[in-house]
């Protein structure tokens, strides 16, 4: 019938803290130039979507001095002879270089960082280094070391040969400017309802790793802030629209409450409801009409607004095309190794314990699209919607974020992961995955 689509295993429930988190590398390496040997001392940070940046410090072939450059970053994949992700390797391409200390005159060439696949850890690790153009393009330096950092190993020493004191990056890690909770954030108390299909034959284990997965992420960052959560799971033989129903009904979260709802399971549209959201799969097993038991995620999403909770998040991850549609599994892409990074307080205040009220309601696909996942990624606007938020919340360079931010980076990375699968045979472009996470903020 419908394609699932929250396949995430128990690897990444596992490790998702490992996972779903900014890597930052200290990269040092070398380029033959005539019969001399230039260094080069790079600090690379990238979130687990793509983006990123890159500082470089090396010495001027004009004038011999001492330079400091600035690119962002973007990952590229590589296409293999069938027109599909290699799996085993992709590299950072850097643009728009900027001269931050030295001679703004200086050219700078861009650089290709490449990482290939360790076959033990099955992540991604610095491999070799590209110049990307300028009269040394298509050069190869040596890479000579290449050290994954973490919150110890962000010294001040280091960081002061990439960055001022007065740079965010610097002042947010030591010079944190960090209000502790107020007795009424203290008093806030999460909300998290879980609607997992784990009975379904094709589904169920799927369905079960997800729904731990969410827990987890909400539940640590509850014991992060020092709040209270109260988890409920509706799964197995519990899972029906009737048990759904009184689960919502019985939600009674306070006026500063953080209340979610999130759904995983089978979705899809029905043919004389033009609204945007899919119809939720609540059948508690497979002889019952799916016409019949099911919910619209706006319908639940209305009930849960009128709750008054002060931040409402529901989520449907599903399909929202025709109930007997399919979608093919496709391959996971190559990720990299993550440093292990601490929350910012600060920016989950903003996000969690924001004074301004604010509802969310998001679906992983929009009328008339399939929600495509893989058996280790899981589903694709759920994996960048989780990294979009923990990276959002561990990000150093940035002072201030919103959910706008995080939903529209999760759904810009959903879109070019699509882009990148075909949903059919044979590989052309009219077989093409389309997949635009539809969301509203209100």
């Amino acid at each position: 019938m419908k394609s699932v689509v929250m396949i995430i295993l128990a690897f990444f429930f596992l490790h998702s803290h490992s996972v779903n988190a900014q890597s930052i590398y200290h990269l040092k390496y070398q380029q033959q130039q005539g019969t001399e040997a230039k260094d080069y001392d790079a600090f690379v940070v990238s979130d687990e979507t793509g983006t990123g940046f890159v500082r470089i410090n090396f010495t001027s072939p004009i004038d011999q001095q001492n330079l400091l450059a600035e690119m962002t970053t973007n990952m590229q994949f590589v296409t293999d002879e069938n027109g599909q992700t290699d799996s085993t390797q992709f590299f950072y391409k850097t643009s728009n270089p900027v001269i931050i200390r030295g001679n703004k005159q200086t050219p700078v060439s861009t650089v290709e960082f490449w990482f290939k696949v360790n076959n033990l850890t099955k992540l991604a690790e610095p491999a070799s280094i590209k110049i990307g153009d300028g009269g040394n393009a298509g050069q190869s330096p040596t890479l000579l070391s290449a050290t994954l950092l973490n919150t110890e190993s962000l010294s001040k020493e280091l960081l002061l040969s990439f960055f001022e004191k007065s740079d965010a990056f610097y002042a947010n890690l030591f010079n944190p400017s960090v209000r502790a909770l107020t007795a009424l954030e203290k008093m806030t108390k999460m909300h998290l309802l879980i609607v997992a299909n784990t009975n379904d034959s094709s589904i169920g284990v799927p369905c079960n790793n997800s729904m731990n997965l969410i827990d987890e992420t909400f539940t640590n960052l509850a014991a992060y802030l020092g709040l209270k959560i109260q988890v409920t799971k509706i799964f197995g033989n519990t899972y029906n629209k009737s048990n759904v129903e009184k689960q919502i009904s019985l939600l009674k979260p306070g006026f500063n409450d953080v209340l979610i709802f999130y759904y995983v399971g089978h979705g899809f549209r029905k043919a004389k409801d033009n609204r945007p959201f899919p119809f939720l799969d609540l059948r508690a097993n497979t002889k019952e009409d799916f016409m019949l038991q099911s919910l619209n995620l706006e319908d639940i999403y209305n009930q849960i607004k009128l709750k008054n909770a002060r931040l409402n998040i529901v989520m449907g991850d599903c399909c929202n095309a025709d109930p007997y549609a399919t979608n093919p599994m496709a391959a996971a892409d190559p990720r990299p190794r993550a440093s292990e990074l601490d929350f910012n307080l600060e920016k989950c205040r903003q996000l969690f314990l924001n004074t301004k009220r604010m509802s969310l309601l998001m679906t992983a696909a929009e009328k008339g699209q399939l929600a495509s996942c893989n058996p280790e990624l899981g589903a694709f606007f759920s994996f960048y919607f989780k990294s979009s938020m923990e990276n959002a919340l561990r990000d150093v360079k940035t002072k201030n974020i919103s959910w706008y931010q995080v939903i529209d980076k999760a759904k810009i990375q959903t879109v070019e992961k699509a882009r990148r699968t075909y949903c059919s045979k044979p590989h052309v472009a009219a077989n093409v995955c389309r997949q635009t996470p539809y969301y509203q903020v209100l």
